[in-house]
């Protein structure tokens, strides 16, 4: 039996053939009309599809939720029609007019449509609660509007806001309608680049009690906040390539880090990262690299409201979730992208925090650099309970790693690095990271983080950097990447053993 709905243009590949694209559509129960007339080519519903993909099918006031389900193989429509049919005569019989016809007729099959996929609703129906009819035209209506970022903002906000109440909308048809047009309409006015491109990084107009006091966001990108010296002192951390770090404290480690570690947590923001180990190395180590950054910038006061960010190797967005570029009343936070897919750049004006994440390397590596003003390193915050917030006080011990350059290719491995113009322990670094990955690329790594010390923290660096441009003998990195040997506790016992056991020999 065939029944019509309507709904969205599913598959394009219809189009290009001129058939008309059908679905098999599944549903337990039974159909039934009050006035029982057959169903056959009659409009019984409307079909729809959630912005993940997940189709709700309204029956006059209850509605369905289903999947699609994919054919292996597409299967045709078919009409068949006999050529040559005659209408027959009352007054004739039908034998003389089948004689008639005998070898004239024909049977020929039409193809009329094809069928990719079949949906399948299984769930119970439920029944809608509607404050009153929508105009039929609403889904075929164009936005008229020019594609402004202002009007791009409204779209997001107002789909965001709808989205919160899911829930406790979920079965009033009204909600559905106007959710599904307000994302559509941000779709074909392809409202994320719009608000990219829209988007100045300036902080010009933020009000003055969300600008960090005193107002010396010391950035080349935002020159409007600067001030005339003397400047406050800041603190920096660095988090790159094979986990090297760099603490606020300006301790150096090279980590061995596997999971989820906060990089800072304050009273402004919580950053976190999640390390593996690398899968590209040429010596037996522990060498780790970061693979996801997790910000969640808190509310504060009018000025933003929370916000969350998740960058990782394979997509590095240019937005917060939920596709917003700024937060709060006084858009006090704001982030930017500075390269598509590998340099993003996130700025908290009321906290006077910089945080820049940037993929290097083939194996695509996370780089973070945080800058933040030195009363804010969350240190105060922390607990013996928690996990060590490692810009503040370092890798633990035992995750720690000792390097040597010991490796046959160091000096033209170390000439590679020079060409980057890495200096001191962002040269150190540079010869560890390539001899463990055998990755010349990845002395990007160390060359952004050295260049992000220099913008985000020149003060720190003069003191951090001394210009050296050799390897340093005893130098706190180390190519074989081994764990200092720390006895276990089963080796304890089993020394404590023996000794009991000689002790009882000899006596």
């Amino acid at each position: 039996m065939r029944i019509l709905l309507r709904a969205p243009q599913l598959s394009e590949g219809a189009d290009k053939l001129h058939l008309s694209e059908y679905h098999v559509i599944e549903l337990q129960g039974d159909l039934e009309t009050k006035d029982s007339d057959p169903l056959t080519d009659k409009l019984i519903g409307d079909l729809h599809f959630t912005k993940d993909g997940t189709p709700l099918l309204i029956i006059g006031h209850h509605i369905l939720y289903g999947k699609v389900v994919k054919f292996d193989k597409p299967l045709l429509v078919l009409r068949k029609n006999r050529s040559g049919e005659i209408t027959l005569d009352p007054n004739e019989s039908l034998n003389t007019s089948l004689a008639a016809t005998e070898n004239t007729a024909s049977t020929e099959y039409n193809v009329e449509g094809i069928i990719r996929s079949r949906i399948l609703f299984k769930s119970r129906p439920k029944p809608i609660i509607s404050n009153g009819p929508w105009p039929d035209d609403l889904f075929a209506s164009p936005l008229l509007t020019p594609p402004t970022p202002e009007l791009c903002q409204l779209l997001v906000d107002y789909s965001d806001c709808l989205r919160a109440t899911s829930r406790s909308c979920r079965g009033q048809l009204d909600y559905h309608t106007i959710l599904h047009v307000i994302e559509r309409w941000e779709k074909e006015h392809d409202c994320s680049s719009v608000l990219t491109k829209a988007e100045e990084w300036s902080f010009a107009d933020v009000a003055n009690h969300c600008k960090w006091k005193p107002q010396s966001l010391r950035l080349p990108i935002s020159q409007d906040l600067m001030q005339d010296p003397p400047f406050p002192v800041f603190s920096h951390c660095a988090f790159f390539g094979h986990t090297h770090l760099m603490t606020f404290k300006g301790d150096v480690h090279t980590c061995s880090l596997e999971g989820a570690w906060p990089i800072l947590d304050n009273e402004f923001v919580a950053i976190q990262v999640t390390t593996r180990v690398s899968e590209r190395r040429s010596v037996a180590c522990a060498a780790t690299v970061a693979t996801t950054v997790s910000v969640v910038i808190k509310a504060y006061k009018d000025c933003t409201s929370q916000m969350s960010y998740e960058g990782s190797v394979t997509s590095l967005p240019a937005s917060f979730i939920g596709g917003h570029l700024h937060g709060g009343k006084e858009r006090a936070s704001m982030i930017r992208e500075v390269i598509p897919g590998k340099h993003v750049e996130i700025l908290l004006a009321h906290a006077g925090t910089v945080i820049v994440i940037r993929r290097a390397g083939q194996a695509n590596y996370l780089n973070v650099a945080v800058r933040v003003p030195s009363q804010m390193t969350g240190e105060e915050n922390h607990t013996r309970e928690q996990l060590p917030v490692i810009c503040t006080k370092g890798c633990p011990k035992s995750n720690r790693l000792a390097l040597r350059f010991d490796d046959p290719n160091k000096e033209g491995i170390l000439e590679t690095c020079r060409a980057f113009q890495v200096t001191d322990l962002f040269l150190d670094a540079c010869v560890f990271d390539v001899i463990a990955s055998e990755d010349s690329q990845l002395s990007e790594a160390s060359f952004n983080a050295q260049n992000d010390l220099w913008s985000l923290s020149p003060e720190v660096a003069v003191g951090a950097l001394p210009n050296r441009s050799y390897l340093l003998v005893s130098s706190p990195l180390q190519s074989r990447c081994s764990h200092p040997v720390v006895p276990s506790f089963c080796c304890l016992l089993l020394t404590a053993f023996l000794s009991v056991l000689f002790q009882s020999a000899v006596t």
